[in-house]
């Protein structure tokens, strides 16, 4: 049986798992961005020396602390990873009518749709059903 710490605890651990696992895409996305030509774009600015000034510090602030951040992020994902033991397996009641797992049931026969009777003329159509 659980108590409620271990599953505070287990949940707390989930959640930092998934956040570190998006700061490590964000930060994969950063330097993809800037392995396939972010640069260039960053280059744009240059047109006066405070937009340079701007760049140059943007640029010396996001490359060591995506650095630092994708280093932690990627250790909290490996220390953090759920076990798949430790996860409870939950699986759905058996009858003895239901096949098993993998299996599929087949009928036999396909069932034949009786075909609609048909009216004789005049009887529940038309003008031609009104007795006058």
């Amino acid at each position: 049986m659980h108590t409620g710490k271990a599953t505070a605890a287990g949940s707390r651990s989930l959640m930092r798992f998934r956040r570190a696992r998006m700061v490590l895409a964000l930060v994969a996305a950063f330097w993809l961005w800037l392995g396939f030509g972010g640069a260039d774009a960053v280059g744009l600015l240059f047109a006066s020396p405070k937009d340079l000034v701007l760049a140059l510090y943007a640029g010396a602030v996001l490359v060591p602390v995506s650095v630092l951040a994708g280093l932690m992020s990627a250790a909290i994902v490996v220390a953090d990873r759920p076990r798949r033991a430790a996860r409870p397996r939950v699986e759905p009641p058996q009858s003895p009518d239901l096949p098993h797992r993998g299996q599929v049931r087949i009928p036999a026969r396909p069932m034949k749709i009786p075909a609609r009777p048909t009216r004789p003329p005049g009887i529940g159509r038309g003008e031609d059903s009104i007795a006058s």
